[in-house]
Formats: structure tokens, C-alpha cells, sequence
């Protein structure tokens, strides 16, 4: 018990010497009594300079930024508001008592705060951090008012090479409603550098409008190929690429700020565009343009094979279209050449279609192989053929695997109503 009372006067010691930092700090400042980095020469001005540049200069801001008294109470209220959250079903009072200090500070100082909001727009959502910026130090002990580093804003229009009211005029009075301040919009291309990949994705930083923005790129979207990380897609940090906005307001998953959101950009759209040019060139016959295609067989379905170019367009070709390799599971992972039989307009922004009629393009692989076949014979040749089918009026055939459909007016020209099934079975080689 000897050792107490030195430990109390040890302690009563330190609670005198915490309290008289805190009122030297009150009365001189923070412990770094200069917070902001210095930059140039600064800037001197005597009271009266300084009263009467703060007065022309805020006359001309409060023009392109006008606010009356009711309004800028009205503000002051809502913010309160936001700071104590009072709608929640809860209540903190910590949160509470903060937003009530919030209040008290600015209206206390009503005018300077209306003078301060036109140089900071942000003062009165985080007014209790000023002291940290463009403020004087206290004018005496027992005074702790803000007062306005006239010098300090002074210098900082003359480092910038613009005034505040230039700043104001460009951004509409803070308003950004001229063209140049337009945000991207959902189907606008952006230009973005890829700043970090993750498991999820790409995040980019927008450079392509005035105000930069963050945005991510799924996996999903990074490619128009199957891909399994925006790695394999070709994507890597530092890169500048182009994108389509597809979503705004998404959720952020960058963690830190459980309130952010960022846009969501799709190279998948870029290449589904450009993929399109390039099918429907080949498509319409333009001169100089090859208008067979190289697919990949992806997978054989009961209706025939679905496929992918080498652009990423997933289409079909129909079993009757395949000729003797219907059917066939070894097909899986080869090579075809096909041209464009039909297109589905509607369907072109459908990359992974579920049924057949989801598929955006139809492939014939049967019009390659006559290609081929017809290389083989010539007018007048006579070459075996197979019945594969019986339709109302025709039968399908094939020759050396290449299907094709032959009529009832090209098997006789008997007028009398008949059935090919009747002449011919399924199977059967004929000539």
C-alpha cells in the first residue's frame, strides 16, 4: 500500500500536464501548425487588402451561386438530418450529439459559413474538418471562431492561373448541366485505363469525359468468347481500352465505401458489334469479302451442332443441313466451313441462346460441301446417292456424304398423283 499515493500524484501529474496541451493546442493550433503542402511564393496582404479583395471577390460568386437566408437554413436543416439519421429504427447518440455540434458550429458562424460555402461548396456537409484547410489561426485565447485565410485563397487563384468565379462559370454555378459535364450514359463507348483486376473482375478509371469516374468490367463481359478471368480475355493493368456503359448505379464491391456505386462497362458489346459488321458483310456478298466462315463445333444437339466463329458469334447449323455427320459426337471440337443461311435480326444481341429459335444465325455447311463436291463432278456425270427421307414432295438425298433435296418433277414426269415412298424405300442407293 506504500507505493499508492505515489502512484496517485504520478497520475494527478499527468492529467494537469494532458490539460495544458490541450489548452496550449486550443490556443496556438494543432500540433503541425501548418497543414497544407506550401506551393510558389506566397502571397501578403495587409487587413484592409484583404477585406476589401474577400468583398469583391465573394460579391462576384454569390451572382453565379446565389442563396438566400431561408434556403441556406433549410440546407443546414436537411444536413442535420443526414448526420443524425433520426429516421432510423435505432437511435445512437453519439451520432446524435455529433450532428447537433455540426449545427451549432455553422450557425454560430451563419454569415462566414454563407460567405465560406461559396469558395468550399463542401463546408457545410463537413464543417467541423475547416479548421484542417483555409482558416486563420484563433484570434485569441479565448476566441475559437473560424476566420477565413483571405492569403491563402489569394494564392491558391494565383497558383492556378483561375478564379474561383471562373471555376463556378465553367461548372454552371456548380449545377454541371453544360454538355461538356455530361456523365456517360447506358450504350455510350467510353474510353477507361484498367487501374486493378480481381477474382471479379476489371476495375477501370473513366478518362473519357470531364468528370472521372469508376467503372468495372465483369468477367462475364470481358470477352465474347468464353473466357474464365478478364486475364484470358486479354485485359491487363495499365491498359487503355474502349467499352460499352451497360448499367449505372451499380453497387460498388470495392470495399471501404459501403455507399459508392460505379458504372458497368462490357467489352462483350464492342466485339458483338464488330463481329456483326464483319458476319454481315459476308452475309450480303460484298465484293473483295471471303463469304465462307470458320466455325468451331461447340456442342451436337438433337436438332444438329451448335457452333462459334472465330469472332465469337454462336450459331446453328440443322442436322438436315449436316448431311451424313448428323448425329455425329466426334463432330465436337472440329472445324467447319459454313456460310450464313439466314440471320434473325431479333436475335443479334444474344450470346448465349437457350433454344433454337434463340439462335441469331443459321449456317449451312451442306452449301460449302456442294462447293467442293462440284469440283469432283461435271454436267452430265451420273453419281450414287443415298435416300436419307421422304418429304410430301421431295425426298432428301445425299452424294458422298453432300445433302440435297431432289423433287418429284425431277424423279418423272408422270402426272398422276403418286408417292416417292411408294417407288423408293429409306436407305436405298439409287443413281
Amino acid at each position: 500500500y506504500g507505493m499508492l499515493p505515489v502512484v496517485g500524484l504520478a497520475a494527478t501529474m499527468g492529467f494537469i500536464a494532458a490539460g495544458r496541451a490541450a489548452v496550449q493546442r486550443r490556443s496556438l493550433g494543432s500540433y503541425n501548425l501548418d497543414t497544407r503542402m506550401p506551393c510558389g511564393e506566397e502571397t501578403v496582404m495587409t487587413e484592409e487588402e484583404q477585406a476589401t479583395w474577400l468583398k469583391e471577390k465573394t460579391a462576384a460568386l454569390e451572382e453565379l451561386m446565389p442563396m438566400t437566408d431561408q434556403e441556406f437554413l433549410d440546407e443546414v436543416e436537411e444536413l442535420a438530418w443526414g448526420w443524425g439519421r433520426h429516421l432510423l429504427p435505432f437511435s445512437d447518440k453519439r451520432r446524435a450529439e455529433c450532428a447537433d455540434h455540426k449545427r451549432k458550429l455553422i450557425l454560430k458562424q451563419k454569415e462566414l459559413f454563407k460567405t465560406l460555402r461559396l469558395w468550399h461548396p463542401l463546408v457545410l456537409k463537413y464543417p467541423s474538418l475547416m479548421k484542417r484547410f483555409d482558416t486563420a489561426p484563433p484570434s485569441d485565447r479565448e476566441n475559437r471562431d473560424f476566420r477565413m485565410n483571405v492569403e491563402y485563397l489569394a494564392n491558391e487563384e494565383k497558383i492556378a492561373n483561375f478564379t474561383y468565379a471562373d471555376f463556378l462559370k465553367e461548372t454552371d454555378g456548380l449545377k454541371f448541366t453544360g454538355e461538356q459535364w455530361a456523365m456517360p450514359q447506358v450504350g455510350d463507348v467510353v474510353t477507361g485505363t484498367v487501374k486493378v483486376i480481381g477474382e471479379e473482375g476489371a476495375f477501370v478509371e473513366i478518362d473519357s469525359h470531364k468528370v472521372k469516374s469508376w467503372a468495372q468490367v465483369p468477367t462475364k463481359y470481358s470477352s465474347l468468347k468464353p473466357v474464365s478471368s478478364v486475364e484470358e480475355a486479354g485485359v491487363a493493368v495499365g491498359q487503355v481500352i474502349e467499352a460499352a456503359v451497360i448499367e449505372i448505379g451499380a453497387r460498388s464491391v470495392v470495399s471501404g465505401d459501403k455507399d459508392a456505386v460505379q458504372y458497368i462497362l462490357s467489352l462483350q458489346s464492342i466485339e458483338l458489334e464488330n463481329a456483326w459488321e464483319k458476319a454481315m458483310a459476308k452475309f450480303d456478298s460484298k465484293e473483295g469479302i471471303d463469304p465462307f466462315f470458320k466455325v468451331t463445333v461447340l456442342k451436337m444437339e438433337v436438332w444438329g451442332a451448335s457452333v462459334m466463329t472465330e469472332d465469337g458469334l454462336v450459331g446453328m447449323i440443322a442436322n438436315r443441313d449436316l448431311g451424313n455427320k448428323a448425329g455425329d459426337a466426334g463432330l465436337v471440337g472440329a472445324e467447319l466451313s459454313v456460310r450464313i443461311q439466314q440471320v434473325r435480326q431479333d436475335n443479334k444481341n444474344i450470346v448465349n441462346p437457350r433454344m433454337v429459335s434463340d439462335y441469331p444465325i443459321v449456317f449451312s455447311y451442306s452449301s460449302v460441301m456442294k462447293l467442293e463436291l462440284a469440283k469432283k463432278y461435271k454436267v452430265g456425270d451420273v453419281a450414287p446417292a443415298k435416300i436419307n427421307q421422304f418429304n410430301p414432295a421431295s425426298m432428301d438425298i445425299e452424294i458422298d456424304g453432300v445433302p440435297f433435296v431432289m423433287r418429284k418433277v425431277d424423279v418423272t414426269s408422270y402426272r398422276k398423283p403418286f408417292e416417292l415412298s411408294d417407288i423408293f424405300a429409306t436407305d436405298e442407293m439409287i443413281k
